[in-house]
């Protein structure tokens, strides 16, 4: 058993909800309150560990990676606004630490009024007047092709963002890959109309 503390190296605070991953037993826990943590290994064995944040980076800061954050962030906010209407948003902080079994459990409970459509039971349907409207669910700005069910294989602590459009007509969410992939090597820059 190995336990640990995962704290900000500058102010020394402790991180909750930090991924802390053992890549040769294959195992990862997240950080709890004080920034604690604990793994098993079945043997005695050379071991390696990687702790991921939204915002930290392991060992060394990468400028270009966190500068590539801040306009991602900027974006988003940017085409938000562009769509104009009331916005729920689910941050990296609360899905770390959320309690739902997965991300269609979160929309669900997101978006109270959301049911299996009656006609597709893959998809979500929110009540639309005299029939059930369909909730546009995007992830990673693609539409899955297995609808909202696709949900189901995301844990909510690997996403970064949740966005709810107008009470749930259009659900956006955002992987922890996806977020890391666009910071990197696009430099935060995602397209203000996507294809999703």
């Amino acid at each position: 058993m190995i336990r640990g503390q995962v704290v900000d190296a500058g102010s020394r605070v402790p991180l909750q909800g930090v991924l802390v991953t053992a890549p040769l037993a294959g195992s990862s826990v997240l950080t709890d309150s004080t920034g604690a943590f604990s793994l098993s290994f079945i043997e005695d064995r050379g071991y390696a560990l990687i702790a991921e944040d939204m915002g930290y980076r392991s060992l060394v800061p990468d400028s270009a990676m966190l500068s590539g954050l801040a306009v991602l962030q900027e974006r988003l906010e940017d085409r938000r606004r562009l769509r104009g209407g009331r916005v729920q948003l689910i941050e990296h902080d609360s899905l770390t630490v959320s309690t739902a079994a997965s991300a269609y459990t979160l929309v669900r409970r997101a978006v109270p009024m959301a049911r299996a459509c009656s006609s597709q039971t893959e998809n979500l349907c929110v009540p639309g007047g005299s029939r059930e409207r369909a909730v546009r669910i995007c992830i990673d700005d693609q539409r899955p092709p297995a609808g909202a069910s696709t949900l189901e294989s995301y844990d909510p602590s690997g996403l970064w963002l949740v966005e709810i459009y107008s009470n749930g007509s259009r659900v956006r969410v955002y992987s922890r890959w996806f977020v890391d992939r666009i910071a990197r090597t696009k430099q935060g820059m995602v397209s203000f109309n996507p294809p999703c």
